[in-house]
């Protein structure tokens, strides 16, 4: 059990420090492109030439500058209404917000293998422990309903059918190649 929770916890601490520069990393780009289109852009309005303005894309910029300029102070309530939204959402509604975050480009991957991981940690524990299979995978489901015990529970039809557990979960696409391999 000591094991386990220490397993946990080191889990934990390196999916905070994955997580940790590609967090920094962005902060940073948005305050840049802050600090440009409030202080830069509008100085460098008045070098441009009178047919530069014609382009889209110089309309685009000197507009979001401008949108910075007068309504910063509501990008700012907004940030924080999406963060407060995204913190709220995934207390209340982990199931849905679990199943959207695993397909988030960058993170859902590091996240999905995370959740995984630890899913069969916790299995390996349970079987070690004398548990039969079929009954390790339903407890897991029922103590912790996550996508990865709903779709690992959703396997038990095929290992029914005949199947043996890793030739059951690689009928689901859910299920990188990786994951099938290590099983």
């Amino acid at each position: 059990l000591a094991e386990y929770f220490r397993r946990k916890n080191d889990m934990k601490k390196k999916m905070v420090r994955a997580l940790v520069y590609p967090s920094i990393v962005f902060v940073l780009l948005c305050g840049i492109m802050f600090f440009m289109a409030l202080n830069v852009v509008p100085r460098l309005k008045n070098l441009l030439p009178a047919d530069a303005f014609d382009r889209g894309i110089t309309r685009w910029v000197l507009g979001l500058s401008g949108f910075l300029q007068d309504f910063w102070f509501l990008c700012v309530v907004c940030i924080i209404a999406i963060v407060a939204g995204v913190f709220w959402f995934s207390r209340q509604r982990s199931d849905i917000w679990e199943k959207w975050i695993c397909r988030v480009p960058v993170i859902g991957p590091v996240i999905k293998e995370s959740v995984l991981s630890v899913y069969f940690f916790n299995l390996s524990v349970l079987l070690k422990s004398g548990v039969m299979l079929m009954k390790a995978i339903h407890d897991l489901n029922a103590a912790h309903t996550s996508e990865v015990s709903r779709r690992v529970f959703n396997c038990r039809e095929y290992m029914f059918g005949g199947l043996s557990f890793w030739e059951s979960v690689k009928t689901d696409p859910f299920f990188s190649s990786v994951t099938v391999f290590t099983l």
